[in-house]
């Protein structure tokens, strides 16, 4: 069979002439191209010669001094049309005796200066057109190197398509490269394709070390075998070891230039090299898409086809023997087809921790199948590009409605550059214990940033990239520039609620670089050495040390709680934001910055972090075009979140007059205490509270949605009442969500156990049916992941507190689950007995645990929460044991015993060591082994 071969030989065409020599020898191909070549005039071409081919270079040699493109070629059955050939393109045509024409193309990075991208392709298209109308059969091997993150994609995307359907043409071969630094900027690129008017055209793709683009390999007389079917691209990674990936690096980076001072230079040098060593290690491969769905073997497909005949026989002659044999061989074949699934289910756990869990995450319905298709002007789609172009549409224009009518006020950003030196200046630096530090605690199962390069890769790296990092990052702080490469993101439309088929149900979530992530880490770092309560405010549990959703419910139990202990009511609302990370405005984050006295050199790398930024949609491997972000503090990085906090952090004195100030992220609970005859008087304080929360938003350039705006009052058993913001009436609830815990307005826990039975009793049948295929290992893994998880989530808020009914209805479920894991369907053994053999703690054990544990990290935490001062106010040291601390109770009724801090007297009891010098590992460690499985 005849061929066709083309091939991007990238740099160093002389030293890869022997492959390519090798491949013409082996394959013996009418044709075969090489783009990147370099060819200039006087170069001796004798070297090129091959028995039995012609050579051809491109006609750019002469226009341009240099040509990219040339080929060999059979004499016998081609001939070179340089009528066809504008002396600007780099393209080579030729024609055979058989009425065929094949076009090599390469499209260079680098335009002429008076023309521009756009131009430039457009001027290749018109020549590819010219040759088109000219020939019967074509077919257009080559490179076309569109950059897919720049402006101009979707112009050039679409007058490529409208080429190729106003010809008839169809696209075979669409081959995409890793994100590379290209003439000083990061690409992704459109490479390798295929382009041709005859359907029987077969092509294979393969991929070689050598470059990072596939030799392409079109072959003819034409037969009728399926192109390019079910091909999907996937990355191999059967080479990849820490050790390779090390020795590869350090053979493409050529070290640090102290003269090169610019952060985007020294970024795309280190970010280059480690693709490089990727793209030798980890090379793009292509793979059949087999039915994933349909569960087959051959034991099944036999059962089928006999089922099958005595079927037709017993529709036939209706003897009852053969209806028998008939229901005999479908019981077989269900059983047949439940141990295909098994068996099915079995090797997806059998591929290391990240398969285990993805496939029981999956079965238990918790994993998120991406977007698969969404409604798009009334209509379901599946059409991936489009999804993605929609959602970045969808995603920009709700920020602009969003700031359309914004009344926040920019802040003038003084010249940060003008600071006087400030002592300690060095400190603001990183050292090389901060990078090491920065490596070791990214997370290797986060999603690769533009760059594609996984974060596991970067700690492998560790040894021989602290110091290239250290110089690099040090560069940033001092220029106060952020790489440029950095502030792209690949979004990912991540679903929130509702149904996944509608837009609005989702929202943006950025994949940074990895190299950005650890940058920001430092940075992290440096800000945490302020005061937390100074940096963030003490009533913010948001992202810092010590603090979680936990400590937050504490703090609004404890002083519901103490406030119904003296007879006393608390109103109290959560005024619900909209896209609040999203619309973070980075002038006025600069003013908050300024007024903790940060140094100015900080103040500008985290402003220059902010601004200038962009990214593109990406659903399933197809993106959109790249649009400008110019505010919000990016979902999915490291620092926004932090930055966020701080953004927000004079929330508390805004609302001084309120008695209660708890805020998680961008939710906030404001709450004030009141006597029962003073209740109006008290909703008018409030109103006035809520209402000066709202302006202070808006200044910030927050949206609140006062139809989500949720009011409570606790203790309060009078007429219903309701809380008027804005003119907005706002009924009273009988219970709210607080991160997670259904509070209720007379602090019972009724409603919460109801939610909570109810989602375990969701993952009951998937339990079951695990239990008759996984080990007790593996099955004693899930229960304690996904059911004890749901079951104890913020247990020191409301488990030491529940009345005996729900006791024993939590206490049931998880005896329940416990008997399933030992298999006791007779009830052979008592509750003790259950809890030693499965080792899996009771609930009042669990209880007692993770109530000693949170009381040890309040403890221990630095921050002068209002729940660590009030348990510091109720604690004394023992004189005869100076390891330990005691706690009064304070409480007058039930309802004050039930706060932690009053429970903390009970707790700190059980602790029968000395625990208050001790680490949070060590601590659980030694209450793990002090207090026994099952406590009845």
């Amino acid at each position: 069979m005849d061929s066709l071969f083309y091939w991007n030989c990238g740099s160093g065409f002389i030293r890869k002439l022997p492959f390519i020599k090798a491949l013409i020898l082996q394959f013996k191909p009418k044709v075969f191209f090489v783009s990147e070549c370099d060819i200039v005039p006087g170069r001796n071409l004798d070297v090129l010669n091959i028995p039995g081919y012609n050579v051809a270079v491109s006609s750019t040699l002469n226009s341009r001094n240099k040509a990219r493109i040339m080929c060999w070629f059979d004499p016998e059955h081609f001939s070179r049309v340089n009528q066809l050939e504008l002396d600007f393109n780099e393209l080579i045509a030729l024609r055979s005796n058989k009425n065929l024409t094949v076009v090599g193309v390469y499209r260079p990075f680098k335009v002429f200066d008076n023309e521009t991208i756009r131009s430039n392709f457009d001027r290749l298209l018109s020549n590819l057109e010219s040759i088109v109308e000219s020939s019967q059969n074509i077919v257009i091997l080559g490179d076309l190197n569109v950059n897919l993150l720049s402006f101009d994609i979707d112009a050039l995307r679409r007058n490529l398509e409208d080429f190729i359907n106003r010809h008839l043409l169809f696209q075979l071969v669409e081959e995409f490269t890793r994100h590379r630094d290209v003439l000083g900027t990061v690409q992704q690129s459109l490479l390798d394709v295929v382009i041709t008017n005859i359907p029987a055209l077969t092509v294979e793709a393969e991929f070689s070390h050598l470059s990072d683009h596939l030799i392409i390999k079109t072959s003819f007389p034409f037969t009728n075998v399926p192109i390019n079917a079910n091909r999907v691209e996937f990355l191999d990674w059967t080479w990849y070891s820490a050790q390779a990936i090390n020795s590869s690096f350090m053979n493409f980076y050529k070290g640090i230039n102290i003269h090169v001072t610019d952060p985007n230079a020294i970024n795309d040098q280190i970010t280059t090299s480690i693709c490089q060593a990727l793209n030798v290690l980890v090379p793009k491969r292509y793979a059949k898409v087999r039915n994933d769905r349909e569960v087959v073997s051959a034991k099944i497909v036999n059962l089928r086809n006999r089922r099958t005949r005595i079927f037709k026989i017993w529709k036939r002659t209706g003897l009852v023997s053969k209806y028998a044999k008939l229901k005999e061989i479908s019981r077989d074949l269900s059983k047949a087809v439940l141990e295909e699934k098994n068996k099915k289910f079995m090797n997806k756990l059998k591929g290391g921790p990240k398969n285990f869990w993805s496939a029981i995450n999956q079965q238990m319905g918790k994993s998120s199948p991406g977007v698969t298709s969404v409604v798009i002007d009334g209509s379901e789609t599946k059409d991936y590009k489009l999804i993605a172009d929609r959602f970045n549409e969808f995603f920009t224009e709700k920020t602009n409605l969003l700031t359309r009518d914004c009344a926040c006020k920019n802040y003038i950003i003084p010249d940060l550059s003008m600071g006087a030196a400030q002592e300690h200046e060095d400190e603001i630096f990183v050292t090389y214990e901060d990078v090491k530090m920065a490596l070791k605690r990214l997370k290797p199962t986060k999603a690769q940033g533009f760059d594609e390069i996984p974060s596991i890769v970067l700690k492998h790296l560790t040894l021989n990239i602290i110091t290239p990092l250290q110089w690099l990052f040090n560069t940033i702080i001092e220029k106060g520039i952020v790489p440029h490469a950095w502030k792209k993101a690949r979004i990912v439309p991540v679903h929130k609620k509702g149904d996944r088929k509608l837009l609005n149900n989702y929202r943006p979530v950025s994949n940074i670089s990895s190299l950005s992530k650890a940058f920001e880490r430092c940075m992290v770092a440096k800000l945490l050495k302020i005061d937390h309560d100074v940096l963030f405010g003490s009533n913010q549990h948001a992202y810092r040390p010590g603090s979680s959703t936990i400590t937050a419910c504490l703090t609004i139990q404890d002083f519901i709680s103490s406030c119904l202990d003296k007879n006393k009511c608390v109103l109290m609302y959560s005024i619900d934001l909209t896209s609040a990370f999203d619309l973070l405005r980075p002038s006025l984050l600069v003013k908050n910055l300024i007024d903790l006295g940060l140094n100015p050199k900080i103040i500008k790398v985290l402003l220059s972090f902010l601004t200038d930024r962009s990214g593109f949609v990406d659903v399933n491997n197809k993106s959109s075009s790249l649009s400008k972000i110019p505010i919000g503090c990016v979902q999915g990085s490291v620092l926004g979140p932090v930055l966020f906090n701080i953004y927000v952090r004079n929330l508390q004195s805004i609302v001084e007059d309120a008695d209660l100030c708890v805020s998680y992220a961008d939710d906030s609970y404001i709450g004030l205490a009141c006597d029962r005859h003073s209740i109006n008087e008290s909703l008018s304080k409030l109103k006035q509270i809520a209402e000066k929360h709202i302006i202070w938003l808006e200044s910030l350039g927050m949206v609140h949605n006062l139809a989500k705006t949720e009011f409570i009052a606790f203790g309060y058993q009078g007429p219903p009442i309701s809380l008027t913001i804005n003119n907005l009436q706002i009924n009273q609830s009988s219970n709210i969500k607080i991160l997670g815990v259904q509070f209720s307005s007379n602090l019972s826990w009724s409603c919460h156990v109801n939610n909570t039975i109810k989602k375990y009793n969701s993952l009951g049948y998937t339990l079951k049916y695990l239990d008759k295929i996984l080990s007790r290992r593996d099955h004693k893994r899930i229960i304690e992941s996904h059911f004890c998880s749901v079951l104890f989530y913020g247990s020191p808020v409301w488990a030491g507190c529940l009345s005996y009914s729900d006791l024993r209805r939590v206490n049931a479920l998880l005896f329940k689950t416990i008997r399933l894991h030992c298999r006791d369907f007779s009830r052979i053994f008592r509750n003790s007995e259950l809890c030693d053999m499965s080792k899996i703690r009771s609930f009042n054990s669990t209880r007692i645990l993770r109530d000693m544990i949170t009381l040890h990290r309040l403890c221990t935490n630095p921050s002068n929460t209002i729940l660590t001062l009030r348990l510091i106010e109720q604690s004394y040291s023992s004189s005869r044991f100076p390891a330990k601390l005691g706690f009064f109770d304070l409480s007058l009724k039930r309802v004050g015993r039930s706060s932690f801090i009053n429970r903390s007297k009970r707790i700190a009891e059980l602790i029968t060591f000395h625990w208050t010098d001790l680490s949070t590992h060590t601590f659980k460690r030694m209450a793990h082994d002090a207090i026994p499985i099952y406590m009845p």
